[in-house]
């Protein structure tokens, strides 16, 4: 923050406190975005876990997958 008071190209409209505030609110949502979204992507693989059983697929792999795709279709950027 103090690295942005000093640049002269920046105009705080408003105060320090309420500019971290609405940061900190921003990429908490962020981040529970994201947990939600994680959350469906294992709930995701529950559902078709017995096709998963019992064959080489990389789960890390496959979580990622999904996740991409969920990602594209809602246009959500991470």
């Amino acid at each position: 923050m103090a690295a942005l008071r000093n640049d002269a190209r920046v105009k705080f409209l408003a105060g320090a406190d309420q500019i971290e505030h609405a940061i900190r609110r921003i990429l908490l949502a962020d981040l529970q975005r994201e947990d939600e979204l994680m959350r469906e992507v294992d709930r995701i693989m529950e559902a078709h876990r017995g096709k998963i059983i019992g064959k080489n697929i990389d789960v890390q792999l496959m979580r990622r997958k999904i996740r991409d795709q969920l990602v594209r279709q809602r246009k959500i950027v991470l």
